[in-house]
């Protein structure tokens, strides 16, 4: 099972910008809810680390940090993309969820005065 990532949990349904209620988390989608998205241009960015695994603990620390380069842009950023690599049967529901949402999720960051 191998998945190659453009960033942005696996949270197949996110709250919608009229409050109507939940809708799926998908690139068609993305523009309508509350919630921010890429800034860059995604299909422009290439696979430039692999890791093995695309748990919610690499999606909330090295994609984000991925993430962050590829928002700053630069000459470049682009590059900074990543290929998850699923060596295990069960990594097939991971890579199934994440390809039905486009591979975009939703990150909440708890911090000391503000939630991100």
């Amino acid at each position: 099972a191998r998945q190659c990532s453009r960033l942005r949990s696996s949270c197949a349904m996110a709250p919608s910008a009229d409050g109507a209620g939940p809708v799926p988390l998908n690139s068609q989608t993305l523009g309508s809810l509350r919630i921010p998205g890429p800034s860059y241009d995604r299909s422009k960015v290439r696979p430039g680390m692999v890791h093995l695994g695309v748990g919610g603990f690499h999606r909330a620390h090295q994609a984000f940090y991925a993430d962050a380069i590829l928002s700053a842009g630069g000459e470049d950023a682009s590059r900074w993309g990543i290929c998850g690599i699923g060596l295990l049967p069960q990594d097939a529901a991971m890579r199934d969820a994440m390809a039905k949402q486009d591979r975009l999720y939703t990150l909440w960051a708890r911090g000391g005065q503000e939630d991100v």
